[in-house]
């Protein structure tokens, strides 16, 4: 007998069933979820949704803690984001090197605001969590 949506009164044991998983052919209380094709679906989806989140997760640390600087080549805001940890107040700068690489960091528009970071500009952020990305002196280039 296979389980429903809700409870199933066998004996004296009751057992709460979730949508999509059933009850093992033999009956003794295992439950198969991957085993069903609309089963290996989900759990595809959700373990894409999973690495996607610590992606996300690692970008921001690596863009908030290393440092780099260079020209601010253009400001874009991708649109998949959205889906996974990026508010609407997060914004990528594209940035040139010194070397000429072309690099990508997540900043907050607070602070490019803050600090009036426009095309254009030579851009600096230092090493360490507490150093936000700024505007390079003038005297230092």
């Amino acid at each position: 007998m296979e389980a429903g949506y809700g409870a199933l009164i066998r004996g004296n044991a009751m057992k709460v069933t979730v949508l999509f998983w059933r009850d093992a052919p033999d009956h003794k209380g295992r439950w198969r979820f991957l085993g069903t094709p609309l089963g290996g679906v989900l759990a595809l989806l959700g373990l894409a949704v999973v690495a996607a989140f610590f992606v996300s997760v690692a970008t921001y640390v690596h863009d908030a803690y290393f440092p780099y600087e260079g020209e601010v080549v253009g400001l874009k805001v991708r649109w998949v984001d959205r889906f996974i940890l990026e508010s609407p107040e997060e914004e990528h700068l594209v940035i040139r090197t010194p070397a000429g690489k072309t690099i990508d960091r997540v900043v907050p528009m607070q602070i490019r605001i803050r600090q009036g970071i426009r095309i254009g500009d030579q851009v600096v952020k230092e090493r360490g969590f507490r150093n936000r990305v700024r505007l390079r002196d003038e005297g230092a280039r």
